[in-house]
């Protein structure tokens, strides 16, 4: 799976993005949190599968300006620019956790420009705004002023012993007790995940996710209209499937998979064949 890597520019600033070259209806992803545009989980099926694969760097995040985030308007007007740039009028949004929050208000936004919307482990509601310990947590940690040390302590671990590093972030990502956990996962799926944690910065990037989470409503669900999958493992952690339900429910038509796999990530370990089949399914349906 060979990407390439380019910076262009809206409203004078950078936005980066890669792009995975096929000849198959292109896509559009809004990768997760503390991630950009050089993300990994749930491409490789996609690009199997011949398509054409855009990812931008959101804002905040990689080398992307940002100031594109002032607004979750600014930013789609931002992919929409970017979509002009490469002669693409239409297409098909996968939005993956905090990346919900603009693929929901990109689709409703900008419709003329989306075939179809796919949210896997998606924000559709306000998140972290809770006020116990882990939601506290997870503000300091990842605040912009101390994100770097802690993804570089992270990292470290990472690399000295990648499943204390697992173990140590498995409660965040799922509401099993690790002894459920480790029989979902092969050799392949704890390679995935040490390269994934090796990826993860969270920049300004999160701190704006947090910030957008609170400005979208429910109208913006009901704006979407067009054929919409909503993937969610029932064992989630890290966004409840109260999101999930919550999409489906203001989302006309919408499809909900809620799967009985391990927890957030739902692109590794057992059961990840059945999102990878789902989603081709979709997409083939959505032409």
């Amino acid at each position: 799976m060979q990407r390439s890597i380019h910076i262009t520019r809206t409203d004078g600033l950078p936005l980066e993005y890669s792009v995975i070259d096929g000849n198959e209806s292109p896509l559009l992803i809004m990768h997760g949190g503390h991630s950009d545009c050089r993300e990994e989980l749930g491409y490789s099926a996609l690009a199997r599968q011949g398509h054409r694969i855009i990812t931008p760097s959101r804002p905040g995040y990689g080398f992307s300006s940002p100031a594109l985030g002032d607004s979750l308007s600014r930013a789609c007007r931002a992919y929409c620019s970017l979509l002009d740039e490469l002669g693409i009028e239409r297409v098909h949004v996968i939005a993956v956790s905090a990346g919900g929050l603009s693929g929901i208000y990109f689709a409703g936004e900008h419709p003329d420009r989306v075939a179809s919307l796919t949210l896997q482990s998606a924000i559709s509601k306000p998140w972290l705004n809770g006020q116990n310990l882990s939601y506290s947590l997870t503000r300091v940690l990842f605040h912009p002023r101390f994100e770097k040390f802690t993804w570089a302590m992270t990292k470290l671990l990472n690399t000295l012993s990648p499943l204390h590093c697992f173990k140590m972030l498995a409660p965040s990502l799922s509401v099993l007790p690790f002894k459920h956990i480790a029989p979902c996962l092969d050799d392949n799926a704890h390679n995935q995940f040490a390269r994934m944690i090796q990826r993860q910065r969270s920049r300004l990037g999160f701190a704006l996710d947090i910030q957008h989470s609170e400005t979208l409503t429910p109208d913006h669900l009901r704006a979407v209209r067009c054929r919409t999958l909503i993937q969610h493992s029932v064992n989630d952690q890290a966004v409840s499937p109260d999101h999930a339900r919550h999409a489906h429910r203001f989302i006309a038509g919408s499809k909900l998979q809620l799967l009985d796999s391990w927890g957030h990530l739902i692109w590794i370990g057992r059961g990840s064949e059945e999102v990878d089949r789902e989603v081709l399914a979709f997409l083939q349906l959505s032409k």
